[in-house]
């Protein structure tokens, strides 16, 4: 089969023009044809057509603004003619791109344009110097700015997983109302995050990056731990405690909910309602890891009674109740509850990392620590009750394993074993 750019160049333009014209105008057949032009006897009917000149289409590439053109088609399908093309197969003589790709990302452009007219703005200013860590809306704004900012903190990227904060999506919607974040649209690998509907332009609170305005911004020095008559506290403000009540209210939620879904049920309504106002309380006497074992054996009993009685037992309010009134005996009565690890799908984020690192230096032992009163700003630190065998560290040498670890850029010991923070500790210091 003989070269088709040879024989183009053997046929000449003028040769080729002729022949599109005998075929599509006076009607030749390619067989006629064949025998009319030597140089063609030997090609494939597919290859003739091939032989004529693109068709030079009158609009233009909505991308580049190149020239679109599209191959001819065959006289055998009917209705075509000289000028007849398939839709699918016009591309541009820039860019090269197919008339598929061109409709593609030219909808992509106008969808971006929509998204950037919607989202494009900038924060309000911020200055670091009103921060007040009494106000839960300063302290979630800072632990945001420390634990996902970049670009010298001039945008928060996206969190991708929620963190534990009970009420968090309420806390950011307040934050969006004072102007303190502002979903942004300038970063083209996170566009994704974006819905454009038919009445505008809506977006994933978890999907998307944030544009931050920072006067001043100084990063947060830890929350120092004193001991005083062998009791250690730490000063620390009502946002500060706040947060931490609802992280642990998130955390036990959670887990209250992954087991509901393992038994197949659903925790809403006013039992729901009452589960969480019950938590407060709860945690001033006990710790998560306390809390959790309980709702772990309530859920076992509940379970059973469900297998054993009727068929109104077998659903998410009656397991609700059933925690809810084992949460009231056990506060009535000063139950001694042995804390359990939490098993469920939590995800860990930085959030809780900034929030128990510089907030309440606590590492990873909070789970397994009472919430005491905040009097005069003050909490005083509750001992960490671990799972049997497990001995934590106290609060006292967790902070100084964490400014040891950050001085010299290691990882820290785990806070759970006492003596592997006390080695670490004595080797490091």
């Amino acid at each position: 089969m003989p070269n088709l750019e040879c024989v183009r160049t053997e046929l000449g333009s003028d040769a080729i023009d002729e022949l599109m014209d005998a075929y599509y105008t006076s009607g030749l057949s390619l067989k006629e044809l064949k025998t009319l032009y030597e140089p063609i006897k030997r090609l494939s009917d597919s290859d003739i057509i091939k032989l004529f000149p693109m068709l030079e289409l009158d609009d233009a590439c909505p991308l580049c603004g190149g020239a679109l053109s599209a191959p001819r088609i065959s006289r055998g399908v009917k209705g075509s003619t000289a000028n007849s093309y398939y839709d699918q197969q016009v591309i541009c003589t820039n860019c090269g791109k197919t008339k598929t790709e061109i409709e593609k990302e030219y909808q992509e452009s106008i969808r971006i344009t929509k998204i950037r007219a919607a989202y494009s703005g900038d924060a309000v200013e911020f200055v670091w110097g009103h921060y007040d860590a009494n106000r839960l809306d300063d302290v979630v704004f800072e632990t945001l700015v420390s634990s996902y900012g970049i670009l010298n903190n001039t945008y928060l990227k996206p969190l991708l997983v929620k963190p534990l904060m009970i009420d968090f999506f309420d806390e950011c919607k307040r934050l969006l109302r004072l102007g303190y974040i502002r979903p942004s649209a300038v970063f083209n690998n996170w566009l994704n995050g974006f819905e454009v509907e038919d009445d505008g332009v809506s977006f994933y609170w978890l999907d998307v990056p944030f544009s931050v305005n920072l006067v001043d911004y100084v990063p947060l020095k830890a929350n120092k731990v004193f001991v005083r008559d062998n009791t250690e506290f730490i000063n620390i403000g009502e946002g500060e405690y706040e947060l931490w009540q609802q992280t642990a209210k998130g955390l036990l939620m959670d887990y209250i909910d992954d087991q509901m879904w393992e038994g197949d049920y659903e925790c809403e309504g006013l039992k729901r309602e009452e589960l969480q106002t019950l938590l407060r309380p709860l945690l001033s006497k006990y710790s998560p890891a306390q809390i959790a074992s309980m709702v772990w054996s309530a859920m076992a009993v509940a379970e059973k009674q469900a297998n054993e009685g009727p068929s109104y037992k077998k659903t998410g309010n009656w397991a609700a109740g059933v925690i809810i009134n084992r949460a009231k005996r056990a506060l009535a009565e000063g139950w001694d509850i042995r804390p359990n690890l939490i098993s469920c799908n939590v995800e860990p984020t930085p959030f809780e990392d900034h929030l128990f690192r510089v907030h309440i230096p606590l590492g990873e032992t909070w789970m397994y620590r009472r919430i005491p009163p905040l009097v005069n700003g003050r909490v005083e630190i509750a001992p960490a009750l671990a799972p049997q065998g497990k001995v934590p560290a106290t609060a006292e040498m967790i902070e100084l394993a964490m400014t040891i670890a950050e001085e010299h850029d290691l990882d820290e010991p785990n806070y759970l074993s006492f003596d592997e923070t006390r080695d670490f500790i004595s080797v490091y210091r």
